[in-house]
This record gives C-alpha cells, sequence and structure tokens, in this order.
C-alpha cells in the first residue's frame, strides 16, 4: 500500500474525544442508552427515531464487517444532526469515499447518502483483498475499481440496515456517480458512527434526504 498516512487532525480531535466515551459507554449505548441528538435550526426527524436509526446502521455495519471482512469492528452511534443538503455537501470530506445510494421503488429524490472517512475506506478495501487491518492508509482518493469494490460492499450494508428498518427496502449504491445536492431537496437527516478497525479510527455519515426521514 501507499507509503504516506492520511492524518485529518480535525477528525483525529474527533476520534480522541469520542474514544474514551465509545470505549467506557459503547456497552450501555448497544442497550439503548440516550444518545446526541442535535438540530441546527432545521426540520428535525423526533429525537428518540433519530437515535434508533443511528443505532439499527451502526448494528448493521458490524453485522457487515463480521460476515463480509471477516473481523469484529466498533461502530458506535454518535450522533444525528439534520442540515441542509448543501450544508451536509460542504462538509464533505473526500468526494470519492461518497456513495449515492437509491431505491428502485422509489423517487429519484428519495436518496441515502453514505460517506466514509478514508481511513476506513482504504482499510477496508484492503480486507477485501486479503489484507489485515493494519495497512497504511495512502494519501490520495479512491480509484473507480475501488469505488466499485466499495460500492458492492456497501449495497450489502443496505441490505442489513433494510432489515432492520421497515419500510426501508433495497437499496443500491452507485460507485459510478458523484452526488450533488438537489435545489430545494429540503433537509437531510445526518446519522454519524464513530468506528475503529484495527488500528483505524473513523466515521461513517449517513445522509437520507427528506423522502426517507419517515424510515427513520
Amino acid at each position: 500500500s501507499g507509503v504516506l498516512v492520511r492524518v485529518n487532525k480535525a477528525e483525529a480531535a474527533f476520534v480522541k474525544a469520542t474514544s474514551t466515551l465509545a470505549r467506557a459507554g459503547g456497552r450501555i449505548a448497544a442497550r439503548g442508552s440516550v444518545m446526541n441528538v442535535k438540530d441546527d435550526g432545521c426540520t428535525s426527524l423526533a429525537g428518540s427515531a433519530r437515535v434508533d436509526f443511528a443505532r439499527r446502521a451502526a448494528a448493521a455495519f458490524r453485522r457487515l464487517a463480521s460476515s463480509r471482512l471477516k473481523i469484529d469492528v466498533d461502530a458506535l452511534p454518535m450522533e444525528t444532526t439534520s442540515i441542509s443538503q448543501q450544508a451536509f455537501h460542504d462538509s464533505l470530506e473526500d468526494s470519492s469515499c461518497v456513495f449515492v445510494c437509491a431505491s428502485p421503488g422509489r423517487g429519484v429524490e428519495d436518496l441515502l447518502i453514505c460517506e466514509l472517512s478514508p481511513s476506513i475506506a482504504f482499510v477496508m478495501i484492503d480486507l477485501l483483498l486479503g489484507g489485515s487491518a493494519q495497512a497504511l492508509v495512502p494519501f490520495r482518493s479512491l480509484t473507480k475499481l475501488e469505488r466499485e469494490l466499495l460500492g458492492k460492499l456497501l449495497d450489502r450494508f443496505t441490505h442489513e440496515l433494510g432489515q432492520s428498518a421497515p419500510g426501508m427496502g433495497a437499496f443500491t449504491c452507485d460507485s459510478r456517480s458523484q452526488w450533488k445536492p438537489a435545489l430545494g431537496g429540503g433537509d437531510f437527516a445526518v446519522a454519524r458512527l464513530a468506528i475503529t478497525i484495527g488500528n483505524h479510527a473513523g466515521a461513517m455519515r449517513l445522509g437520507l434526504s427528506q423522502g426517507l426521514h419517515s424510515l427513520a
């Protein structure tokens, strides 16, 4: 793998600040304790529903890692916010690690946007190719082939998530297209998960367009 290690200071600060909480409170959070729910001045889901969706997403990611990557991971729901699509787009760390997931049975505006930290995306790819969770993370964007590999894995993730979210149905991740926020598309409900795989810590963010808010 690459020589340079990707170091994101803002993300490192987040991980450092929440690692103690994740380790000390992770087992409690998994059993259903109250988690941090924020509103940024936008229309929001009910707090309990948003916490439930984040919890289900974390559980789905753990099942995915166990079945497909053959490794146990820490995936804890940390917070859920409501922000505009443009604000979500502007906060993306690396567009190559963002996937658009849509359902054939829903309208084109009903989207699930999945963003992975580069540190997590690259180690997942390494595991898929038979590597270890100790690999160095290269300082570059994902290639087309790497996006295709992750897209297929995230298809399975959305399937796992759909099994625990009644009415969500099947979603397919498009690894070929880049997401652009829709004008007047409404707010996103964004669930953030803190993820640790081996020595690598990062996050996954799931953005649900307004048409999908009821599913959470």
